[in-house]
Formats: structure tokens, C-alpha cells, sequence
């Protein structure tokens, strides 16, 4: 609170907990270590009464012991209202995994940190990698803060989850296809014309898999040459450029040739009822192409990788990659741009080293 404001709660005599904002008051209690706040008020008294039912009706609530179990199905049921449903169905498995290790039945308030401990040994145990372990980290962790909020305050203590150790996974190199290596896929999977629109179309756009599995038919404007992408946040418009304009006509024909395009589950350029079944169909596409091919690269985010990489070595600037994939940060685009050993040769290539330890360019062209 600022001098000033605590000079107009002594002229005025505000009562007690009751915050001052601008014009406008709000009540507040302490509830389970942490402040919790009323409504905005237009009068200070209002505000008051606000702060009096807070702290009684935390004080007349029976304090309900929460269980692991019980604190993933309330966090997930409140997730089901803001996030797809895929993304709630990942959440859920990661609840399944971690309660092979963790009884559900334990107690919010006793997960320790030597809990999550012996959840990491029994976890490597089992041979499961670390870069598995670190899935069901991040799962607790994001369990943990919402337990952890003002308007629940099952766990009052710090986070446990930051306090353990967890092994952490060594780098992989990313999944990349040079120019090459794609055309060469590419001509192998035109044997199959519907199969290859598909993957055509992946590979140009850069969309991710779930991107792709909501694309519905509406989504294509054929005038303006971009496609509406339900993105992570938002729907953004992505090119459609002439690399795969045909492609995407064909898909789009396809989608509302299936008997089910005029109902609310149809239209949708991949078939399936429902976004996890849809899912499901470009993962079967794709390993089944990978094993035709005998290369596990091909897969809808190798090529979303791949994308970003070549752009770069074209020379494409930085900017209209980050476009291109739909990255608020262009820090997120950096991650998508992999130099390969054949850059780094080609990057040495152009230096010379001479007598006297001095570097000499090389005159290119």
C-alpha cells in the first residue's frame, strides 16, 4: 500500500481488511496462509462484509483431507471446461503412470519429497527413461500449483515437486529431412495419391499434429489461399501456397465426400469421430509409411523441424520463418532451426587458414 493510500484509509477510517484500489475497495482474508479477495466494491463497508464471510465461511468449512486421487480428477474435470480434450486425455495417462508408483489414496498434504523420490527409483527401476520420468514431473508439478491455490489450499506448504531430484534426459538430436531426403520420401509415398496429399500437405504447411487433426473443411479459403489453424491459443491463417494448393483441394473434396460431412462430426480432411480418434489416423499414417520406408523421421513434427531448417538454408529471413510456423517469440523459432554436420562443413568451407595463424576468407562466386 502507498503513502498515499494509507493516509486516505486514516482520514477516512477504512475498517479493517478491506484494500483500497483507486476508487474501489476490496475485502480480503487470510485462508490457508495465503490472501484471498472479495469482490470490487463501490463502498468500503461492503467491502468489509466481503472480508467477515471469507474468513467465517473458511473457518465454518470442514477441512476434507484430499487425496492424490481426488486432487487429479477435480483438476482435470476443471481443465475439461478450458483445454481440448486431448490435451486433458494426455493429463489423464500421465495420472495413470504416476499412480503405478504413487498410491492415489495418499494424502495431498504428506506428498513429500521423499515420496517423489522413491516414485523416481522405482520409475528407473522399471527401466522407464528419464525423459519419461520427466513427463510425470511436470504432470505433479502442474497437480501441486493447482491444489496449492487460495481457493483450495490443500497443500500449504512449498511445492514439492522443485525439491526432489529429478535425472534429467540427455539431448536428443532432432528428427530432420534435408530437401533431398523429403523429395526422395515423397516420390515413394505418391503411390498412394490420398496418403500423399496428406503428407504433402504436412510438409509444406508445418502444422502440428493436433493442427491437423482439427481441420475442417470451412477452415480452407481458397480466394485468400490460407487455411484457419485452431492453434494452441487461437485460430491463425496459414498459406497456402502453391506447393500444395492442389493438395489441399483434393483433401478438402475428400472430406465432404465422406458420408458423414454433413453432420457435426464430418468434414474434417481426417476421418474419425472425435480429435483423439483423428489423432490416432495421422500416427497410423505415418509409422506406417516410416516402416515402408525404413526411416522413423517421418513423422508430422520432423516435418514441422524440417520445415523451419530448410527455410533457413535457403535463405528465407528470420522473420517469415517465425511467421511461417506461427511462433509469438522468434526464440521458439530458434528451436526449430537445427544445423546438421553438412552445414557446419559447408559454414568451415569458407575459411581458409594461412601462414602466420591469420584466417583468409575465401572469394565465393
Amino acid at each position: 500500500m502507498s503513502n498515499g493510500q494509507r493516509g486516505e484509509r486514516r482520514r477516512t477510517r477504512l475498517p479493517a481488511y478491506v484494500q483500497v484500489r483507486g476508487q474501489r475497495f476490496r475485502g480480503w482474508a487470510m485462508i490457508a496462509g495465503r490472501r484471498v479477495y472479495g469482490p470490487s466494491r463501490d463502498d468500503a463497508h461492503d467491502a468489509h462484509r466481503d472480508a467477515i464471510a471469507l474468513r467465517d465461511g473458511y473457518a465454518a468449512t470442514p477441512q476434507v483431507t484430499r487425496t492424490l486421487g481426488d486432487a487429479a480428477d477435480a483438476m482435470h474435470a476443471e481443465l475439461g471446461d478450458v483445454r481440448r480434450p486431448g490435451t486433458v486425455e494426455f493429463y489423464r495417462q500421465q495420472a495413470r503412470a504416476v499412480f503405478r508408483f504413487v498410491d492415489r489414496n495418499l494424502p495431498i498434504a504428506r506428498l513429500t519429497p521423499a515420496v517423489l523420490q522413491e516414485l523416481v527409483r522405482l520409475a528407473q527401476r522399471g527401466g522407464f527413461s528419464a525423459r519419461t520420468i520427466q513427463h510425470y514431473r511436470r504432470w505433479l508439478h502442474r497437480l501441486c500449483s493447482w491444489a496449492a491455490r487460495p481457493q483450495r489450499g490443500w497443500i500449504t506448504g512449498p511445492n514439492p515437486v522443485p525439491l526432489a531430484t529429478w535425472p534429467q534426459p540427455q539431448p536428443a538430436a532432432p528428427d530432420v529431412l534435408s530437401e533431398r531426403e523429403l523429395a526422395a520420401m515423397l516420390a515413394k509415398v505418391a503411390a498412394v495419391p490420398d496418403d500423399h496429399d496428406f503428407v504433402v500437405f504436412a510438409a509444406y504447411s508445418g502444422l502440428r499434429r493436433a493442427e491437423l487433426a482439427r481441420l475442417h473443411a470451412r477452415d480452407f479459403d481458397s480466394a485468400r489461399a490460407v487455411v484457419w489453424v485452431r492453434g494452441k491459443v487461437q485460430h491463425e491463417a496459414a498459406p497456402i501456397t502453391a506447393p500444395i494448393r492442389d493438395a489441399a483441394r483434393r483433401l478438402v473434396e475428400r472430406a465432404l465426400a465422406r458420408p458423414d460431412s454433413g453432420t457435426a462430426a464430418g468434414g474434417y480432411i481426417v476421418p474419425g469421430a472425435g480429435e483423439t480418434r483423428r489423432v490416432q489416423w495421422i500416427d497410423r499414417l505415418f509409422r506406417r509409411w516410416a516402416r515402408r520406408l525404413g526411416d522413423r523421421r517421418l513423422h508430422p513434427h520432423a516435418l514441422r523441424h524440417s520445415l523451419a531448417t530448410n527455410l533457413v538454408r535457403a535463405g528465407v529471413e528470420a522473420g517469415v520463418v517465425q511467421r511461417m510456423l506461427r511462433h509469438s517469440s522468434f526464440a521458439t523459432t530458434q528451436r526449430y532451426v537445427h544445423l546438421v554436420a553438412a552445414d557446419l562443413h559447408e559454414a568451415t568451407g569458407r575459411l581458409r587458414y594461412v601462414s602466420g595463424g591469420q584466417i583468409e576468407q575465401v572469394e565465393h562466386g
